[in-house]
């Protein structure tokens, strides 16, 4: 009885949340690893391995409402830059999401996430970084939900806004269109029950604080857009395989002094420029990703 109820509390929390982790519908905890190459067409022919792992958990759950919990941790190693980009870069997050069925067919949701993004060679106050976000989304048939929510990020470098769009479009019984748009839009084929073709469209922008002692509390900001394509095999119902491909595109990254200039970005696009780059590169490259998940 209680394990019939802690899988019913994971299909109500976690169903596709367009909010907080899209591609982790029903996912109790994974880990995955990606390898990139970093290259500006001209001299820099490096490199960024990331790992990062998950767990999805619940809290609370009563009637309508329910309230679960997400931790992440990911390891963002780079090498072959050059003196302003060669770190090993990490963050640790919790994310708590409310949920609240309106109706039959709406429901809203309401997040927050504090995070530490440091190189962790010293740690202090300066090293955290806020999320809040909200998302309204109404079931208009069995084929179509919709909704639209609004996030806003304090980072190092400055503040972050985004506005979205959320969509679940079962196109055919084979072909469904999910995500957030413009940030993340999904496109998945199922080849077969076990088998499905994934393939999305992400940009994001993340900053990390380097040590006091040797950098002087200096940021790097990692920010652009990313495709991704990759195949799943899931196992015996609990165990997701997966591999992919991509490449990246319009990325950026940036090295910036402690500053109490302040940006203001939305999406990836910085609209005011107040906080100036010590030293910032265009980077792009081909990626390979190998992943697990646990499914609930």
């Amino acid at each position: 009885m209680k394990s019939k109820l802690l899988i019913g509390v994971f299909l109500f929390f976690y169903q596709p949340d367009m909010l907080v982790a899209q591609d982790r519908t029903k996912d109790f905890a994974g880990v995955v690893f990606t390898s990139t190459a970093v290259h500006d067409g001209n001299e820099i022919k490096g490199h960024n391995e990331r790992l990062e792992a998950f767990l999805n958990f619940p809290i609370w759950v009563g009637g309508s409402q329910a309230l679960g919990g997400n931790i992440t941790y990911v390891r963002n190693d780079y090498g072959g830059i050059n003196e302003y980009f060669n770190h090993s870069l990490s963050n640790i997050e919790m994310k708590i999401t409310w949920q609240k069925k309106i109706s039959e067919r709406s429901k809203i949701q309401l997040t927050s996430r504090v995070g530490i993004f440091s190189d962790f060679n010293d740690l202090s106050a300066k090293d955290f970084v806020y999320f809040i976000g909200s998302n309204y989304s109404v079931k208009y048939s069995d084929r179509l939900n919709m909704g639209f929510g609004f996030a806003y990020a304090r980072q190092f470098t400055g503040y972050q806004i985004n506005p979205f769009l959320t969509v679940e479009y079962r196109i055919s019984d084979k072909l469904t269109l999910s995500g957030l748009l413009p940030i993340k839009p999904r496109l998945v084929y199922r080849i077969s029950r076990y088998f499905t073709w994934n393939n999305e469209i992400s940009g994001a922008v993340e900053n990390y604080r380097l040590n006091a002692k040797s950098f002087n509390n200096a940021v790097i900001q990692l920010s652009g857009w990313n495709a991704m394509s990759r195949f799943e095999y899931l196992l015996k119902r609990r165990h997701r395989f997966y591999i992919g491909i991509g490449y990246n595109f319009k990325s950026k990254m940036g090295y910036y002094d402690d500053t109490n200039e302040h940006n203001w970005t939305i999406f990836t696009f910085n609209l005011t420029h107040k906080a100036k780059p010590v030293s910032e590169i265009k980077v792009s490259g081909a990626k390979c990703m190998i992943g697990y998940n646990f499914v609930f």
